[in-house]
């Protein structure tokens, strides 16, 4: 209580929390040798005269990075931030503890002792977290950390600690997450390392020429980072994917962006007393991903905007607390939106009459006017060097003009009637462009936009698989004075950033990537350079081996298909 921000608690009930833990969770006193283990050191510190160094971190928002992935964030949210070449967290932790020989250890994230040290409020009885040999219930299978923590996530009657612990609880799920793909990938690491790979080609001279070069070793290793969803690899093998099914099924027609709305009635209705959504990330995703799989289901089995033939969609975690979907949909030849009047029935670009259609104008009025920026907002995230980069207001139109340069410029007529956004007039040129059927189903900010042209689709591809969302951070120290010492070299750390929603989502297991379609990869290569796998030593019978060679069979297979039309059909 002496501590200034722990001024506004209530001593009562500080006291009663203290004494309960001292009575009951069996890391109490381990806490309090740990504390006076810092209160020597820190009056050790002021007898020799040194001050404390106090070190800050800031996150930098610099418009020459990807702001697609360095966005600033715009909610108040726990997240961690790390630094990774692949966006891989760390397997290690510098959690330490002080042991009984008076040496500081280092507690592994596997340790079951682990959860209920840094979370005594999650665990004010001391329980054991997840362990390696822990096995599900009446059942031999062993338990993964995906598993235990998911459980641990999930709406029972009893009462549930981390759904109202706030912003701890924001904490644990990222931590969780963090350790499991940890976890992850040092399994993938520790037993793959012998797993190598080589052309035929160089494995038959090795083989050959064994005694000639014996104590050297042929391949190199064989990891799997594209496994790992959202490192550069997985997301580029996806985009592969993805323009595979462009080159099938042509361009993409529709470019629809979706947004959770935390006031939904199946999230609020579901919130406990005193809670607030973005404390319940758990309830926020599992209703986003309901949504979203009913949206799919109507655009790509009730046709609503079309006969689909062909859909892709992403979903993205930016720095504001909420999920959100991004759906490149393909239609069929009869239903592409050639003409304006196509445009018109799809996409609507202006607010409409607040008498004729009351729910729909309340529902643009409150998810689809952009900012309002400019003058009016100078400091909005869509801002830079005093322009909006998204070209808000958008000019007036009279006529939809379904292709300029790629995109098309929508029907906004100027109505002289203006309409007011908080302290704000607006008007059609700040209109997002939605379509009125799924923007009064769904509630939320639903965007949806006409491809025009081929040229869009890079674009598009870019935006959808742009990676792990980062962050620039800056390591700042003070000195004696309680200055910032802004001569000194600064420390920049390109670093991955990860909130709640996101490692809920991942808990849940949820898609974060879905195609309509699959995709067979058929490696190009010249003769006898195709690449085998094996394990180290077994160097001559990977040589015997059959070839794993997809490529010429389907070359045969399409020739064999060739002829037999041509047989059918002279």
């Amino acid at each position: 209580m002496a501590m200034v921000a722990n001024s506004s608690c209530d001593q009562d009930l500080m006291l009663h929390l203290s004494t309960f833990m001292r009575d009951n969770n069996p890391y109490a006193q381990a806490y309090k040798m740990m504390y006076e283990v810092g209160k020597d050191e820190a009056d050790k510190a002021r007898e020799e005269g040194r001050a404390p160094v106090e070190i800050s971190m800031a996150l930098i928002t610099d418009r020459k990075n990807d702001q697609r992935r360095y966005n600033a964030p715009r909610s108040n949210e726990v997240a961690i931030v790390f630094q990774s070449g692949d966006g891989a967290p760390a397997f290690n932790r510098d959690f330490m503890v002080k042991s009984r020989s008076n040496q500081l250890e280092r507690v592994s994230i596997l340790h079951p002792g682990i959860d209920p040290m840094v979370y005594p409020l999650l665990f004010p009885y001391g329980e054991p977290g997840w362990t390696i040999d822990m096995y599900q219930h009446g059942n031999a299978r062993k338990m993964t950390q995906l598993m235990y923590y998911s459980y641990f996530l999930a709406e029972r009657p009893q009462f549930n600690p981390l759904f109202y612990a706030g912003k701890l609880s924001q904490q644990y799920i990222v931590d969780a997450c963090c350790k499991i793909e940890a976890n992850r990938l040092y399994y993938i690491e520790q037993h793959q390392k012998e797993l190598r790979c080589e052309s035929y080609t160089a494995l038959h001279d090795y083989v050959a020429n064994k005694a000639e070069n014996l104590g050297l070793k042929v391949g190199k290793k064989v990891i799997l980072p594209s496994s790992f969803a959202g490192s550069e690899r997985n997301m580029t093998m996806h985009y592969q994917d993805a323009m595979a099914i462009i080159r099938k099924y042509g361009k993409p027609d529709l470019f629809i962006t979706m947004t959770c709305n935390p006031k939904w009635k199946e999230i609020s209705e579901n919130l406990k007393d005193g809670q607030q959504p973005e404390f319940r990330p758990d309830l926020v995703a599992g209703v986003f991903n309901i949504k979203l799989n009913v949206l799919i289901h109507d655009i790509t089995k009730k046709n609503i905007l079309g006969v689909c033939i062909a859909h892709v969609y992403v979903i993205e975690f930016q720095k504001r607390g909420l999920p959100h979907a991004h759906i490149l949909i393909i239609l069929a030849a009869e239903d592409k939106p050639r003409s304006a009047d196509l445009v018109d029935n799809l996409v609507s670009a202006e607010i409409p009459d607040r008498e004729t259609h009351p729910r729909i104008y309340e529902a643009v009025m409150k998810h689809m006017i952009h900012g309002p920026c400019g003058d009016a907002n100078k400091s909005c995230q869509c801002m830079a060097d005093g322009k909006c980069t998204k070209e808000f207001p958008k000019a007036f139109n009279a006529e939809t003009n379904p292709n300029v340069n790629g995109y098309p410029l929508y029907r906004r007529r100027d109505t002289i009637e203006r309409h007011r956004v908080g302290k704000n007039d607006v008007h059609n040129g700040w209109v997002v462009p939605y379509n009125p059927l799924l923007l009064l189903k769904y509630n939320c900010h639903l965007n949806v936009e006409v491809c025009a042209s081929i040229k869009s689709v890079k674009y598009l591809f870019k935006y959808v698989y742009k990676g792990h969302d980062c962050a620039n951070v800056e390591i700042r120290q003070k000195d004696g004075s309680g200055a910032l010492e802004h001569n000194e070299v600064k420390h920049y750390l390109d670093s991955r950033y990860v909130s709640a929603p996101e490692e809920t989502w991942r808990i849940f297991a949820f898609s974060m990537h879905k195609q309509s379609h699959s995709v067979e990869k058929l490696p190009v290569h010249l003769p006898n350079e195709e690449i085998l796998y094996f394990q180290e030593g077994e160097e001559e019978e990977a040589k015997e081996r059959d070839r794993d060679d997809r490529l010429t069979p389907w070359f045969k297979l399409n020739q064999e298909n060739e002829n037999a039309r041509q047989y059918l059909y002279p």
